[in-house]
């Protein structure tokens, strides 16, 4: 079973939910671009990264990121939604030496849905993302 979900909906979803703008862009299949504006001063400066799935064990996602002037903005804007997002934040995420593992079946709503379906892979295409999956 695949689920998709396109960078659109997922920017249009950020934007309404968290009032940031991002940009999102295929890199690879494992690899997506994000891109933010951050004020500097007086003017608007844009910062990116690179994320890339790295690996999808059991229940985990481990999430890995460049560095460059994006790092610091970008993936402590992550943790920091993470931690508003995530009550058991703690339990659910481990930050460590640019890469982060999610452990899903930690995640209230989600870890019903993982009594019926198994993670294979996620990946990215053109349009976005892509979760393949099956059923238990």
């Amino acid at each position: 079973m695949q689920i998709k979900l396109s960078f659109k909906e997922l920017q249009g979803y950020i934007a309404q939910h968290y009032k940031r703008d991002v940009i999102l862009g295929y890199v690879d299949e494992k690899t997506v671009s994000v891109t933010t504006q951050v004020k500097v001063m007086i003017f608007k400066k844009s910062v990116g990264l690179n994320l890339s799935v790295i690996r999808v064990e059991g229940n985990d996602i481990t999430i890995s990121y460049g560095n460059g002037l994006g790092k610091d903005i970008i993936v402590m804007g992550v943790l920091t939604f993470l931690k508003k997002a995530l009550p058991r934040y703690q339990e659910v995420v481990d930050n460590d030496a640019n890469t982060i593992t999610i452990h899903l079946d930690k995640i209230k709503n989600i870890e019903k849905l993982l009594e019926s379906v198994t993670i294979d892979r996620i990946r990215f295409d053109s349009e976005g993302i892509v979760l393949d999956a099956t059923l238990r």
